[in-house]
Formats: C-alpha cells, structure tokens, sequence
C-alpha cells in the first residue's frame, strides 16, 4: 500500500475524467469528451486506467469526486460509484465543486477575477468567481446576463482587479465590456474549460493533508438548482 494513492474521478458534466495521484505526483490521467453516457464509459474508464498504471483497486488509498452542479445524472453516477468503491476498501472520500476545480489553475493570477461558467441551459449558468483565494461571487445558478452584471460590478468596486477570466459554457452572449472600466475581460483557452480530474486529485491530496477527508456516507451532491422531476413534482401539488 502507497501512503497515499488517490482515484479522482470527474462526470459532472459531458466530459468523464479519472485519475491517480501517488505521494504528490500525477501518475496518470485519462478523459473522454466524446458524448457517451457516463453508465457505459466511467467504469471501464477506471479500470483501464489501473490496468495501464499496474495498479489494482485494493492499492487505492483515498477516493475523491466532483460534486457538482452540473448534469444530475452524471453527478449522481460519479458520487454512488465512489462511495460504492469507498464502501468495499474501507476507504474515505474528498468531495470538491465542479467550479472550484475549474478555477483552482487560474487561481494564483493575483489580479484576476476567475468566473467558471457551466452551462445550465436556456440562457443560464452555474457559476462562482474567486480573487486568488477569496469568493467574491458564491455558487449560483442564474440567467448568464445577471452572471456577467454581477461580475462587473466586481471589477468596479474591487480596484486590485485588472482583468476577468471566463471559462467554460463561453456562449456567443457577449459580455457587456461598457460596464467595467479599465479591466480587460479574458477567454481562457478552450482545453482549459473542462474540469479536469488531476486538478480534482491534487486538491483533494492537500485536502486530505489536513485531515479534511470524510467516510463516503457523508459525500453530498451540489445540485444548486432543483431537479426537473422536484418542479414538476410542485406544480403537480399546486405550488
């Protein structure tokens, strides 16, 4: 047994991403953005990926997991898969949002304001925006319009930001530039918009470094927003 073999494991969204991180390294990672259903590839993802870095199941120290928001379904796939897994090797678990794993690269650009956008259809949008360290916007799920007013009215009242930084759901909406002032509003490159399971493992590693990971019956999902099946479920009973 390593001191510390982490599985990252990411379906929250249309991309599939596995991991494995051993004693402060990345030793593999593989993902799929091909549009398959995550029931049929993130098992055989996992397995292919101990497969090619000679590990087994049993070797794995720790599990961590995307939380979400993002697709239910995919949510829900990654989150029972890695408490079954966790269950079965006695193992815990480190669960981290969807956004905070976006952003956690572009983090350290100390004058910038990070926004991940995930989209959430019809116009609207998951998204959060950190200054280095600071959540300057919590998790939302809001018209994209709001999103981009609010970021705005960021850059103007925190004088030590020069520039924002969107990535992810990028739609053709273009962000209203006439409301800030003397910030440049940036695009990160599109194969940075994907959450990507390594970032995911080494979160989790120093999260696990601070005694922060839980037994897998206490993961939780980040839906955010309400399911379909819940405002249907209202309507029916005249809320």
């Amino acid at each position: 047994m390593f001191s510390l073999l982490l599985l990252a494991c990411d379906t929250s969204g249309p991309s599939v991403s596995v991991a494995l991180w051993r004693d402060g390294r990345l030793l593999a990672e593989m993902t799929l953005n091909v549009g398959l259903i995550h029931s049929v590839t993130f098992m055989p993802l996992v397995q292919d990926l101990l497969e090619r870095s000679g590990m087994a199941a049993e070797d794995i120290s720790h599990f961590a997991v995307t939380t979400g928001p993002g697709s239910f379904t995919g949510i829900r796939i990654g989150i029972s898969a890695v408490k079954a897994m966790a269950y079965a090797g006695g193992r815990t678990v480190v669960g981290c949002s969807t956004l905070d794993v976006m952003a956690w690269p572009f983090r350290q650009e100390g004058r910038t304001l990070v926004c991940p956008l995930i989209d959430a259809r019809n116009q609207r949008a998951y998204a959060a925006a950190w200054l280095r360290d600071d959540l300057l916007m919590a998790p939302t799920d809001r018209p994209l319009a709001e999103i981009y007013t609010d970021l705005a009215s960021l850059a103007n009242e925190r004088h030590e930001i020069d520039s924002i930084l969107l990535l992810g759901f990028v739609p053709d909406t273009a962000f209203p530039a006439s409301l800030v002032r003397k910030v440049t509003v940036r695009v990160a490159p599109a194969s940075a918009w994907l959450p990507r399971s390594a970032v995911l493992a080494e979160m989790a590693a120093a999260a696990i470094a601070l005694g922060e990971d839980i037994p897998p019956a206490q993961l939780d999902a980040t839906y955010i927003a309400r399911s379909s099946a819940e405002r249907l479920f209202d309507r029916g009973h005249g809320n």
